[in-house]
Parts: C-alpha cells; sequence; structure tokens
C-alpha cells in the first residue's frame, strides 16, 4: 500500500488531537501518570486532571491519585531535555544527581556552581555590551546548520537573527507554530543566543524566514552551515 496518500501528523497536532482524551507518561524515577489531557504548550508542558500516578519502589507499586498535575520538562525522560526551554537548569540537577548520565548526554566536565553562575554572568554581560554598541555589517548573514544531538536527535539551530532586530523569543514561538515541534532560545558555547528548533527544518527554512520576516531580511542571504562530517558523507 502506497503512503502517499496518508496524512503526515506532527508531534504537536497528534497531541492536540488527544485533549479531553485520557493518556499516559512515562516520566523519570520508574514513574508513570495518567488522566485526562486539559491543554499543553509549545514545549509539551501538560495539564492532565483526574490523576492517577503509579511509581515503582523496591517496595512494589506506590499508587496516588491526584485532582491535577502539571507535567512540565523536570519530569519528562532525558531525551527530551534540550528541547525544554529550561535546558540550563536540567543540565544542573542532573549533573549533580547523576554525573555518569550527564557525561554520557552531554560530554561536559564537572563544574562546580560558582563556575556556572560566573560563566552566566560573563555571558550575559557579554550580550548585553554586543546590544549596546555592535552595528550589522553589510556582509552579516542569517546562518542555520542542522545538528545532531543526543539519542541521535535532529535539531535546525538558526543564528544572527538578533542581528537584524528580530526578537528571538517571538520567533521562536514562529517557528512552532509554523513547523509544530518545540522551538526555544539557547545561548551556544560563546555565550551567543540563537534559536534551536526540534527537528531538521532546512529545507523550509528559507522560505519561512523570508515570508515571516520580509522586512527585516530584505536582500539579506540566509546561508547554511554544512559540517565537514555531512560533506564527506555526500560525496
Amino acid at each position: 500500500m502506497s503512503d502517499t496518500g496518508l496524512a503526515q501528523i506532527l508531534p504537536l497536532e497528534l497531541i492536540d488531537k488527544c485533549i479531553g482524551s485520557k493518556i499516559c507518561a512515562l516520566l523519570k524515577g520508574n514513574k508513570e501518570v495518567s488522566g485526562t489531557l486539559l491543554g499543553f504548550d509549545d514545549f509539551v508542558n501538560m495539564v492532565l486532571s483526574d490523576v492517577t500516578e503509579v511509581e515503582q519502589t523496591v517496595e512494589g507499586k506506590k499508587i496516588t491519585k491526584m485532582d491535577q498535575i502539571l507535567l512540565n520538562d523536570c519530569t519528562m525522560p532525558l531525551e527530551y531535555c534540550e528541547f525544554s526551554g529550561s535546558l540550563p537548569k536540567c543540565k544542573n540537577i542532573l549533573q549533580k544527581e547523576n554525573p555518569q548520565k550527564f557525561a554520557e548526554l552531554y560530554g561536559e566536565v564537572d563544574q562546580t556552581k560558582e563556575d556556572t553562575k560566573e560563566t552566566e554572568g560573563n555571558n550575559e554581560k557579554v550580550n548585553a555590551s554586543k546590544k549596546k554598541t555592535a552595528k550589522v555589517p553589510a556582509i552579516d548573514k542569517v546562518l542555520f546548520k542542522v545538528e545532531q544531538r543526543s539519542f541521535k536527535k535532529n535539531v535546525t539551530v538558526i543564528s544572527n537573527l538578533e542581528k537584524f532586530g528580530i526578537d528571538l523569543k517571538k520567533a521562536a514561538k514562529r517557528f512552532a507554530n509554523r513547523f509544530a515541534c518545540g522551538s526555544t532560545v539557547a545561548k551556544n558555547a560563546q555565550g551567543r543566543e540563537e534559536i534551536v528548533v526540534q527537528g531538521d527544518v532546512g529545507d523550509n527554512l528559507e522560505t519561512f524566514l523570508m515570508k515571516e520576516f520580509a522586512k527585516e531580511l530584505n536582500n539579506i542571504e540566509i546561508e547554511e552551515i554544512v559540517e565537514e562530517k555531512k560533506k564527506k558523507g555526500s560525496e
């Protein structure tokens, strides 16, 4: 049977169809929560009613009944943390509670809280300074690249939009609505903010940007950054 006649249902569309229905969510800590889905946001934080929570303990199953619960990023499986909008908080918790898993997922060296705070503070100062003094050179471009993150999940990273007067948080919401997926603003290794969109949306990105931000990006080039590994693999 051909798949051409089947309609593609994107993740957020599927969740939207479940509003008012009974769903079951598998959480961290050997927990399982079931209840009626009342609503959710772009980062898949969900509100459930008439809730039953089942936790596997050494003494057996522990069942708890609740009228309502908010399932946010800190209760969801680890592989979804990078799309939650609060990745730094999740990473700090994981680094403290499970350093081995932290190293496995992110491959980063353990740091003290003081070092983390100092780095974040310095990054904020650098970004604030850039916003005050930076002028947009004529050669600036909007750059994007597709990266493979943990658990072989692809994300599309868009940078330099702020140089053309585009509000990154508002733009991230537009990406989430257009592509029906998680989209958030995050800092890269250099401390610069960029938009991270869940999935590979590179094929439709340029058309979307020129339609949504036609005024800001008029005559501005949009360029894909291709990693060396991808170049070798495509030859």
